[in-house]
């Protein structure tokens, strides 16, 4: 996007609105996530030169204001991964650092798509700094389960998971994802009882399970526990400029958040 004269900027930016939207009420988190590149030796991509990156971003984040927690999510490159909680150890060094890779389902266990087990994330990931470790995206809330027994197998530290809604299935022509804000807020319960500390609805996922009855069920043990749900919008309004037929009803439904959203664009704006 021709925008790399303006990394600075653009995260300062950021950082200013998120402050002003969260008003001192909810903590403010930097998020970090793969570069798309392929690093050497599997690709040609320097490893130095993706430090390099996650270091500018960072400093221009700890120079704007800082924040209360970093997050390097969608991993799937281990090296990739430990680079970027390095560079924020080094930037930020009195905030936490949580990490989260993407797995997959192999014959031999859950691995990201460059090989990664769950025992090697965890091993790498909390020697290299970081505080809570986890796994984001997939391919649903349900396989998240699994992922989280096996991680709870390798750790007594916090986690954070962070399913979507599944994988979308092609539907009388229409992108249909599989996961309903019940069934979300079942397999939610499932990985609190594994000792998962933090969950978080990837993309639309969190507009979903904290309108489901089960969720405030039982004297709201679940909306109680959960320390941490997120609201994507940056991503489906990304599905949107594309040209990809989205339900708006889903986003309209909660006014609260498209509030914070659109105040978050305006300050982008303005910014400008």
């Amino acid at each position: 996007h021709a925008l790399d004269g303006r990394t600075e900027e653009i995260n300062a930016s950021a950082v200013a609105v998120d402050h002003r939207a969260a008003a001192g009420t909810v903590y403010v988190a930097a998020s970090l996530g793969p570069t798309g590149r392929i690093l050497k030796p599997y690709g040609d991509t320097d490893p130095a030169d993706v430090a390099a990156a996650f270091s500018r971003q960072l400093g221009a984040i700890a120079a704007a204001g800082g924040v209360d927690l970093v997050i390097v999510e969608t991993m799937t490159d281990l090296a990739e991964a430990l680079a970027a909680v390095r560079a924020s150890r080094e930037a930020m060094p009195e905030v936490p650092v949580a990490a989260t890779l993407t797995f997959e389902a192999t014959k031999k266990g859950f691995r990201t798509i460059m090989g990664v087990t769950v025992s090697e994330a965890v091993r790498e990931l909390t020697g290299a700094g970081a505080v809570i470790t986890g796994s984001n995206c997939g391919s649903g809330i349900e396989q998240m389960e699994r992922v989280a027994a096996e991680f709870r197998q390798c750790t007594n530290g916090p986690l954070l998971f962070q399913a979507n809604a599944g994988l979308p299935e092609i539907r009388g022509g229409q992108p249909v994802w599989p996961e309903t804000p019940e069934s979300y807020a079942a397999k939610a319960a499932a990985l609190l009882e594994l000792g998962v500390n933090i969950i978080v609805g990837a993309f639309i996922a969190g507009m979903a399970i904290v309108r489901a009855p089960s969720f405030h069920a039982q004297g709201g043990i679940l909306h109680k526990k959960i320390e941490g749900l997120g609201y994507g919008f940056i991503i489906p309004f990304l599905f949107i400029s594309i040209g990809m037929k989205t339900d708006l009803g889903v986003l309209t439904s909660a006014w609260g958040s498209l509030l914070i959203a659109g105040a978050t664009c305006a300050g982008l704006i303005v910014s400008k």
